[in-house]
């Protein structure tokens, strides 16, 4: 094996993702101890790329030069290159080169940094000057009807919400999988069709992998140690960018020797990165890609051609009929549970390896045996799942805003749920109710509560806390004290301080173990007597940080009484799940903590 000053790029590079993503000391520690074990370059050279990663990343945005991508919903969407950055601020276009005058401090959400938006702040700076071409396209596209204009932006600008769906995930691939390509076909001709689409539209990160294929010669193990290394040292926020995480994977599955054929594993991608994948995907997915290669060649030649945009339109619809005729849907996204399921049987039963998977794949909605509870980050809003043991039930309390179902949409098909026995809504702002029509045309919603009536299914009683009638729509939410065994959870939607003096009023002696914190954190609710009364010990807080939310006041409030809070915009996705041995909480920023 070549390798540079006898150092395994892979091993070290592997490590380092791990290293980064989890950002525990104790795995720092276990890694460097790993590699000293195999050898020392290895173990000096892991430790460099640590210290410079975290170096770097500490110094927050380092880079001061980019071009304006895009502007969307009065923010503009700025490439360095490496990352982007989400600025707000007037007199900027698309392809303005901006220097900016200093480093933006405020980190993404997760949601913005699986598409690579690393940080967010106001503009402060200059433009230089402006790349007409890119300009003019631009300006172009914004120029076309609706439906044209979203479809143009989502295959070269990746403009779009819906990571949920594989089919909107491959269609923005298609540039990708077109430089690709040419790139193994003559690799003049591919570095001149990155530079050419990088001037018309925006550089991806995507095509700097690509060019690391392309002018490093080495073992493709090594190549792909050496770009896990290069990505963490840049910044290591770009792991958790959902196309580099495609790209490594499917590197990673050219490397490894397994027993298991491409197609399997891509169908077990599907379903840990978009919470289903389609068996038609499993088995035609190079006939997949091919189509999306041909749809961005006629979305290109149907700039400068207006006919061929017709033809892209009629070529995207006719695939989609296909593909929803012959489509079979799986939900769910393989747990650790099913994992060893897998192992045992593999023990046990002679059956072909990548069957075994599938099947479990197919299974795995009943591979979870424990009451869960789940505040999905849905940015602005509401949307709590409770999921029954085996999956044999759920409820669902609020949905969040249309803005973000895409996310509330992924999480539900993460969880294997094809129906919601029960959809409570607190009441009808729309950052509670704005998804009702949307869940009922993707799920079966076979009941809505939206009054105040109490229920149990599956062990879990959600008792209604009647608290009168009030003069506005927050205080008449429905509130809710949510049992399973001895656990308590409150639901309290909007309700202000107001009504909760009612609710301790009513019930003296109520006390909980999780809080829903009433209205995103804000300043009207959780007041000192009410936290003081039910003494949570836990209070997640549901909000994107708009409107100023939650209040320091309230986070304050909360620590006086030692309540643990968690806050969607910062952890993701926060699940309670109870078992009969231990009760643990875990957030899809990967936080995983034993709580009894």
């Amino acid at each position: 094996m070549k390798r540079y000053c006898h150092i395994s790029l892979f091993r070290v590079g592997f490590l380092l993702m791990i290293s980064l993503l989890l950002r525990n000391p104790l795995i720092y520690v276990l890694s460097f101890a790993y590699l000293l074990a195999f050898n020392i370059y290895d173990a000096i050279a892991y430790a460099m790329a640590l210290f410079i990663s975290s170096f770097l990343f500490l110094r927050n945005d380092l880079l001061p030069i980019g071009i304006v991508d895009y502007e969307r919903n009065g923010y503009f969407v700025v490439n360095k290159f490496l990352y982007k950055v989400k600025t707000y601020g007037d007199g900027l276009k698309a392809g303005d080169v901006i220097l900016f005058d200093d480093r933006f401090n405020d980190y993404a959400s997760l949601a913005e940094r699986t598409k690579g938006i690393i940080y967010v702040g106001n503009f402060r700076g200059k433009v230089i000057f402006s790349l007409m071409p890119k300009a003019l396209i631009y300006q172009l596209i914004e120029s076309f009807d609706l439906e044209i204009s979203s479809l143009y932006c989502n295959m070269f600008y990746g403009f779009y919400d819906d990571y949920s769906q594989f089919y909107s995930f491959s269609l923005a691939f298609g540039g990708y999988y077109l430089t690709k390509t040419l790139i193994k076909r003559n690799r003049t001709i591919g570095t001149s069709a990155i530079i050419f689409l990088s001037l018309l539209f925006c550089f991806d990160i995507r095509y700097f992998l690509l060019l690391i294929d392309s002018y490093f010669h080495m073992e493709r193990k090594e190549l792909l140690g050496l770009k896990m290394i290069i990505i963490g040292i840049m910044n290591y926020s770009l792991y958790e960018n959902t196309s580099i995480q495609f790209i490594l994977f499917a590197s990673f599955i050219g490397v490894v020797d397994t027993e298991f054929d491409f197609r399997t594993l891509f169908a077990l991608f599907q379903s840990v990165l978009f919470g289903s994948f389609d068996v038609l995907h499993l088995f035609l997915y190079r006939h997949l890609l091919i189509t999306r290669v041909l749809i961005y060649l006629l979305a290109l030649f149907g700039l400068l051609f207006r006919p061929f945009q017709s033809l892209m339109i009629q070529s995207i619809a006719l695939s989609d009929k296909v593909f929803a005729l012959l489509s079979f849907e799986i939900r769910g996204s393989i747990s650790l549970f099913s994992i060893i399921i897998f192992h045992i049987l593999r023990k046990m039963i002679s059956i072909r390896a990548d069957l075994l998977l599938i099947m479990l794949l197919i299974l795995s909605p009943f591979n979870r045996p424990f009451f869960s509870n789940i505040y999905i980050d849905v940015g602005q809003g509401d949307a709590i799942l409770f999921n029954c043991p085996f999956s044999a039930c759920h409820v669902l309390y609020d949905t969040g805003s249309q803005f973000n179902y895409h996310k509330l949409k992924k999480k539900l098909l993460k969880e294997g749920i094809y129906e919601i026995d029960y959809l409570v809504i607190s009441h009808s702002d729309n950052d509670h109710s704005g998804n009702i029509e949307n869940l009922r045309k993707d799920f079966k919603v076979k009941r809505i509560i939206d009054e105040k009536e109490s229920f149990a299914i599956g062990g879990i009683e959600f008792n209604n806390l009647d608290l009168g009638a009030f003069d506005n729509e927050n205080d008449n939410s429905l509130v809710y004290d949510v049992s399973y065994h001895e656990h308590h959870i409150l639901l309290t939607g909007d309700i202000s301080s107001k009504a909760e003096a009612v609710l301790v009023k009513r019930y003296p002696d109520f006390s909980i173990n999780i809080l829903k914190v009433s209205h995103h954190g804000s300043s009207t609710s959780s007041s000192r007597l009410f936290v003081s009364r039910i003494m949570p010990k836990h209070s997640i807080i549901s909000t994107s940080g708009q409107y100023g939310h939650p209040d320091q006041n309230t986070i304050d409030i909360l620590k006086q009484y030692q309540s643990i809070y968690h806050i969607t915009k910062e952890d993701g996705d926060i699940a309670f799940v109870f078992t009969n041995i231990c009760d643990y909480l875990k957030t899809s920023k990967g936080d995983f903590v034993i709580i009894k």
